[in-house]
């Protein structure tokens, strides 16, 4: 038979042990968090450096960016935050594909931008603007790389992908528009 205090030792045990994991779960969620925060901000100041034409420390910056976002992917608790950074993921992929694509650097360029496209196709659908803005990018890639064919067909599959979704009247529309009369 088993003592009263043996049992209130049990208890305690038991009681110890699910206070742990509870404040080891939220110990995950907080860095996880953070991780993600800091990302973020990478991110604002990878911009900030392509923006002020500082391209090196722009690429650090993203490629650093993401790192953390993969990372974060993988080591997720809260499924429900995975598509917010798998978009993320794919923002930081284009961003850094359009910024190989400026200094010239277009294989690496290319990688970038396809991954970001099929990431957003997979994550956001094929209705998302987003997914329409990555088609217009490769457009915009293929056309610098003088491959008219590859533009061409994304260019088009942009233009329909942002007429069915916010119709003509529409920036996105207009600019991809803009950008296909210039390859003709």
């Amino acid at each position: 038979m088993i003592s009263k205090q043996a049992i209130c030792v049990l208890i305690a045990c038991s009681m110890l042990s699910c206070s742990t994991k509870s404040l080891s779960n939220k110990y995950n969620t907080f860095k996880q968090n953070a991780i993600y925060n800091i990302a973020c901000f990478i991110g604002g100041i990878a911009y900030s450096n392509y923006s002020a034409g500082n391209y090196s420390k722009a690429i650090d910056a993203y490629e650093y960016q993401i790192r953390l976002l993969d990372t974060l992917l993988l080591d997720l608790d809260d499924l429900s935050k995975s598509n917010t950074i798998k978009t993320d993921y794919a923002l930081s992929l284009n961003n850094l594909g359009f910024l190989y694509s400026t200094i010239g650097e277009l294989a690496i360029a290319e990688k970038h931008l396809v991954r970001a496209l099929e990431i957003r196709k997979n994550v956001l659908g094929e209705h998302h603007p987003d997914y329409a803005i990555s088609l217009n990018n490769l457009g915009s890639h293929y056309s610098n790389i003088g491959n008219y064919t590859n533009a061409e067909k994304y260019y088009l599959h942009a233009l329909n992908k942002i007429k069915e979704y916010s119709g003509e009247n529409n920036l996105d529309y207009a600019l991809c528009l803009n950008n296909l009369g210039a390859l003709y």
